[in-house]
């Protein structure tokens, strides 16, 4: 070894050695289902439970069926005549009307093995937080149009006490919960306190995550129903007031939201976006990784406007 070798050795080890070398972690992929992270194949011992709960799925699936038909007649009766029903709140009656549903729709999650749902803090008040995960607003994502709609939509419910609380999904899409993907700024907009809610699905064996790169939605509910239970926390996090300087820039306000989510789960946010969860539904179809398709557009777009119409219109 020559001299000057030596001297750089010297100088890049310093008084504590030489320092280790960093390997990089692969990609983490928020849109990737545990369950088919090995091969996509099923372990032997939840083929042996599916055997085993085969009978007891065709009660659920009845179960399922039969609540799913019932809860769509009680819609269809209280929506009967309605009209502007997404501009205009219901009447007493209509919501009347709608209670049956929530109760079909507890039978419906009984069906897929969720006997139990565990509940941690409180829902607040309309008077205290207007926004919060009991109503939802349509919106068309490939539409600018229809974004400044929503927003708009959000404003006008969160203001008016005729309407229930608003349900806002700000990630705009599903993850598998490992992180919180990028927020958009829509339910933040108003300026109004938000009360963020939490979605927990402990899990070993299988992953009820529905995301782009997982099972179908029939295969997922029926390894649903052929569980002998899933696991699901609810927890209600205390209402976050926006700041003056929050309420001019809600995309600080839904950071702020976001990082409180983040340490409540005690995981880490990613800037992935809705678009990332396209380009992984195509490296789907296409059979490539699709965690290197990734480009995690919410810092892309930090650097440079993008608008993704016109390339989700080509994967769709």
């Amino acid at each position: 070894m020559s001299f000057d070798q030596r001297m750089r050795e010297r100088q890049g080890a310093g008084a504590l050695g030489q320092p280790p070398e960093i390997i990089l972690n692969e990609t983490f992929n928020p849109f990737l289902n545990d369950s088919q992270s090995v091969n996509g194949s099923v372990p032997a011992y939840e083929i042996l439970k599916i055997v085993i709960l085969l009978p007891v799925a065709v009660v659920r699936v009845l179960v399922f069926v039969v609540s799913l038909l019932l809860g769509y007649l009680f819609t269809k009766l209280a929506l009967f005549r309605a009209r502007n029903v997404l501009t205009r709140p219901f009447p007493q009656w209509r919501r009347w009307l709608m209670l049956p549903v929530r109760l079909f729709a507890r039978v419906n999650l009984f069906a897929c093995g969720f006997h139990y749902i565990h509940i941690k803090g409180r829902p607040a008040s309309r008077e205290e937080a207007p926004i919060l995960a009991m109503q939802a607003i349509a919106v068309d994502r490939l539409s600018r149009e229809s974004r400044h709609h929503a927003s708009g939509a959000i404003k006008r419910k969160a203001m008016c006490n005729d309407w229930s609380h608003v349900m806002i999904f700000p990630e705009a899409t599903t993850t598998n919960g490992k992180l919180l993907v990028s927020f958009k700024a829509g339910a933040f907009t108003p300026g109004y306190p938000v009360q963020p809610i939490l979605f927990r699905y402990p899990h070993v064996h299988m992953d009820p995550s529905w995301v782009a790169e997982g099972p179908p939605i029939n295969w997922l509910i029926f390894r649903l129903m052929t569980q002998f239970h899933n696991f699901m926390l609810v927890e209600y996090l205390p209402v976050i007031h926006p700041t003056v300087a929050e309420r001019k820039n809600p995309i600080q306000f839904g950071e702020r939201v976001r990082l409180t989510m983040a340490r409540a789960m005690n995981t880490s946010v990613t800037n992935h976006t809705f678009e990332d969860a396209a380009l992984a539904m195509e490296a789907v179809r296409l059979k490539i990784d699709s965690a290197s398709a990734m480009l995690e557009f919410g810092e892309f777009k930090k650097i440079a406007p993008f608008t993704g119409r016109c390339h989700l219109q080509r994967i769709y």
